[in-house]
């Protein structure tokens, strides 16, 4: 036999440059196919082939990260990589189904793995718990069959109850093995398809090994072509639960032999049944019975597991030695200057060896972070009686004892005092909550607006400049106008650790200067002012103020598990970051004085053309606020507050004419403090009070200094009169006709196009998003439709608007939803102020009218244009076209040539701008399309 020729060795590609994700692979891989899959902090993953064009693989690739030292991060890189696949060698050796390793090039940074073709558990389980659901209530309120409750999702409970039982057994023999998955979710969990459910067409002769189609290629034979699997399916209800149980996603595995990381694992998992499955939550004990009796060690760990419950997910942080460190370092290739000292530094903080991985210690007192958000909520009134809490909605509101404009302000809780304990007379009228550094939701404002604060003056809502926040909380605006009421909006930006250049068209982040703007307004309300001058002088305001902050560490948020490799260095800040642990503009090694200096020349230095967004100078009068990020010693802060003072007066020669230093907005427990420079000399207030008397005057709201007056107190004692729920809300009718039989029939044949087209709008954000936007709009169509069948009908368009308002707002997620809802609103009220006087059509005219004003307020919320390759390709065209012709066929062609338009533009919002990939040449952006079909659909039905 003759020797088969030798495979010339693989060559990795270059390292590509830190800002561009990987899109090529060496040979034996495919150059053609690589399709995103998913993308996470520390990975990309792609789809390709493996050794033929007919065999599926998938790619993982570490990219390089510009924030760590170029040395430090390719040594990281291989070696977590390198851990990750002997993982999998080794688990996959003993019998646990996990993908096999087809290649690896750790200095490159990828690693190819085989494709499982199935779906996760993820998606079994909300497929059951949703026809679960379905069953319940065709039992209960349509007299259905009580023993249809046996089944769900398709499959009989006794087949839902085996999977679980099958996933407690393939993760107790990870942990026999003494390996702990380390990100153990539904998500990392799949059910693989068996051979028997493939087609005889696509079935391969026979299933070859990893090592079978190495030794096939090595002899220059062709492998048996395989099955290219289909997508995971998007309606698997139906499907069998036959199958084995896969453990995919090593990333953050480690080996151990102590029970409570064992327990950890299971914590986790069990927190992603209950958080993300709540219907399928009393599944979880089948997993714990039968890990239970997977192997020997089991019931120790579940003991344990009883503990890790009590105070929540935590990893003992000393899982390496010293000694085991050292010899980590000691055999990596380091240059001996620049590595050597950032090793120090990272050894110092406690950094664990290389491969491994380490995370802070969960120090709090309170661990589950819903409870920690309510509790907090609630000791609100009871350090403040003036006040009120809402807790079902998270609203901390005051009755203003006056008319006045009330002012409304929110976030995501972690920021306190901002911006619940900054209610009370004389600042805000209302404060709304989200959870931990994540935004409300719109309803939660809306009901802020509509029940809770005074709007016979109107009501102007201050907002910081997060996506998030400028959506939900406009959302409520809009709502708020169709509704009648008067309401203004000023978003605050002062931020100037973002750049011009990377802020973009989103713009610099609000920071503690936001609290300014809060108490100018508030102030001034309270002096009677109109909601116009209100909202005019917090403008100003806003526009006048720039801070920068800087922090020592990352935050950690209670209940979550938090990367210490990433953590600042001994004698190291971050100037720039973020309320949020948003990146800084650098970080660097400096003194108190050095970081001051840099941090005011950021503010103040006119020639940084990228930052320079004030132009303060010693002529000015200047408000001085020096804000604790939380985890500063009052002591600290005073010294931290003199040197800014000192810096600004002798180098800057600007003296202060007020100087505020205190715990006004945090970060949680950030180890940080931030500068707020607000310019007042030219501040036009006309006759009525100075800037400075505004910011002088009293507010009795518990998170402002001195801000409870004695009689105030005296009060405490009083039982507060129970506020009486008004949640139901009358729309008035309008004088705006239409005839109901034909609306009904026109909206049934667009939302009927639109469910048709889901497939498609599917494919296409699968290739460029994250595949959600057509089940989404699916989701609301449906919704629509049913609402159509239920609801009375009515000749009144605004009613009718209105119906579809509430069912869009519930049914539809995501920022496609909130788009939607805050366009429809805004049409709702463009009606209302284009209405005739007395009862009539609503002509071509009419709705041009209004839809170019809602086009215009849904500007103020999202900076897309024509040309970003968003839904807004569609809409501009059609409104467009409808205000000059008055022809909906006309407009709705229009809107369908703008979605086509969008192949081969490249993104500047949403997601696709960082997955990456070449697929949107090839197709349009599936919102745009969407909403053509949908308009498209409404001409076809209103022809009828």
């Amino acid at each position: 036999m003759t020797e088969p020729a030798p495979v010339p060795a693989i060559s990795p590609p270059p390292n590509p440059p830190t800002d561009r994700p990987l899109h090529t692979l060496p040979p034996p891989f495919s150059q053609d196919a690589l399709t995103p899959i998913t993308q996470g902090a520390e990975a990309l993953v792609y789809k390709t082939s493996f050794l033929t064009p007919s065999t599926p693989a998938v790619v993982k690739y570490r990219p390089p990260k510009p924030y760590r030292h170029p040395n430090l991060d390719k040594r990281l890189t291989k070696s977590r990589l390198l851990a990750e696949a002997r993982s999998l060698v080794r688990v996959k050796r003993e019998g646990v189904n996990v993908p096999g390793v087809l290649g690896c090039d750790a200095d490159a940074g990828w690693l190819v793995l085989e494709y499982v073709n199935g779906r996760t558990i993820r998606r079994v389980l909300d497929s059951w718990a949703e026809e679960a659901k379905e069953q319940e209530k065709r039992v209960f309120t349509e007299g259905g069959d009580v023993r249809q409750l046996a089944r769900a999702g398709g499959v009989e409970k006794d087949e839902i109850m085996d999977l679980m039982g099958r996933v407690g057994r393939e993760v107790g023999k990870l942990h026999e093995l003494g390996v702990c998955h380390g990100d153990l979710t539904t998500s990392n969990l799949m059910l693989r398809v068996p051979d028997e459910e493939k087609s005889e067409s696509t079935r391969p002769a026979g299933r070859m090994t990893t090592s079978a189609m190495r030794e096939a290629a090595m002899n220059g034979e062709e492998p048996p072509p395989l099955e290219i699997p289909q997508e995971e399916p998007t309606a698997p209800a139906h499907q069998s639960l036959a199958g084995e149980i896969y453990l995919i996603d090593f990333g953050l595995t480690s080996s151990t032999i102590q029970d409570e990381d064992r327990a950890v694992d299971l914590y986790v998992l069990e927190r992603a049944f209950s958080a993300t499955h709540p219907a399928a939550e009393p599944l979880f004990h089948e997993v714990l019975e039968e890990y239970g009796k997977s192997y020997k060690g089991a019931k120790s760990v579940l003991k344990r597991l009883e503990g890790v419950r009590l105070r929540g997910r935590k990893r003992n942080p000393g899982a390496f030695s010293d000694d085991e460190y050292e010899d980590e370092v000691e055999s990596s290739v380091l240059s001996p200057a620049s590595d050597a000292s950032v090793l120090s530094g990272a050894r110092k903080g406690k950094v664990l060896n290389p491969g491994a991985r380490s995370f802070v210690p969960a120090k709090h007192f309170i661990h589950d972070p819903t409870h920690l958000v309510k509790t907090a909520l609630l000791s609100i009134p009871r350090t403040n009686p003036s006040v009120r809490c809402d807790i079902e909605n998270k609203i901390i509101y005051t009755k203003n004892a006056k008319s006045q404009v009330s002012i409304v302000s929110g976030g995501g809780s972690g920021h306190e005092p901002s911006f619940s304990s900054f209610v009370g007379p004389g600042l805000l009228s209302g404060a709304v909550a989200g959870t931990i550094f994540a935004s409300p939701s719109a309803e939660q404002v809306r009901r802020c607006i509509l029940h809770r604060v005074s709007k016979e003056k109107g009501v102007l809502v201050v907002v910081m400049n997060y996506t998030g926040d400028v959506l939900n909380f406009g959302m409520a605006v809009e709502k708020a106008r169709a509704a009648g009421i008067e309401v203004d909006m000023v978003v605050v930006g002062d931020d100037a650790g973002v750049g011009r250049a990377k802020g973009g068209k989103v713009g610099r982040r609000g920071i503690a200067g936001t609290v300014l703007v809060q108490k100018v307004a508030g102030a001034l309300a309270a002096r009677g002012a109109s909601l116009k001058d209100v909202t005019r002088v917090a403008q100003v305001v806003a526009d006048n103020t720039v801070s920068i902050g800087s922090s020592l560490s990352h935050v950690h948020v209670p209940g979550r598990r938090e990367p210490e490799d990433d953590e600042l260095k001994e004698g190291e800040v971050e100037i720039g970051m973020g309320i949020h642990n948003e990146a800084g503009s650098e970080r660097k090694s400096t003194d108190l004085p050095g970081l001051v200096k840099t941090m005011l020349e950021h503010c103040l230095n006119t020639a940084d053309h990228d930052r320079s967004f004030s132009s303060i100078n010693e002529k000015d009068e200047v408000v001085l606020l020096v804000n604790n990020l939380g985890g500063v010693s009052p002591l600290e802060l005073g010294g931290i507050t003199n040197e800014v003072v000192e810096q600004l007066e002798g180098s800057f020669k600007i003296k202060p004419v007020r100087i505020l230093s205190g715990t006004f907005m945090t970060s949680l427990n950030g180890l940080g403090f931030s500068i707020s420079l607000l310019k007042v000399s030219d501040m036009h207030l006309g006759g009525g009070p100075s800037l400075l008397e505004l910011l002088d005057a009293p507010a009795e709201a518990s998170g402002w200094s001195a801000a409870i007056s004695s009689g105030t107190w005296q009060k405490r004692g009083q039982a507060a009169e129970e506020e009486k729920q008004t949640d139901a809300e009358e729309i008035q009718p309008s004088t705006l006709r239409v005839d109901p039989k034909q609306a009904q029939s026109a909206l049934k044949t667009a939302l009927e196009r639109l469910i048709s087209v889901e497939p498609d709008v599917t494919k296409y954000d699968t290739i460029v998003g994250d595949g959600d936007c057509g089940i989404g709009l699916k989701r609301g169509a449906e919704s629509i439709l049913k609402m159509l069948e239920t609801a009375k009908s009515t000749d009144d368009v605004l009613l009718l608007l209105n119906n579809i308002i509430q069912v869009v707002e519930v049914s539809m997620d995501g920022t496609s939803g909130a788009i939607y809802a805050i366009f429809l609103n805004a049409l709702a009220h463009g009606l209302r102020q284009n209405a005739p006087s007395s009862p009539g059509p609503v002509t071509p005219e009419i709705w041009a009218k209004a839809l170019d004003s809602s086009l215009k307020a849904l500007g103020k919320y999202t900076p897309a244009q024509p040309g970003d390759r968003t839904l807004i390709d569609a809409l501009h065209p059609f409104v467009q076209t409808l205000s000059r012709t008055g022809s909906i066929d006309e407009a709705a062609a229009a809107a369908q040539t703008g979605a086509q338009g969008t192949k081969g533009m490249k993104a500047s919002l949403g997601r696709t701008v960082y997955v990456g990939g070449q697929g949107f040449q090839e197709v349009p952006d599936p919102g745009a399309h969407g909403l053509a079909e949908l308009l498209l659909g409404l001409s076809e039905g209103l022809k009828k």
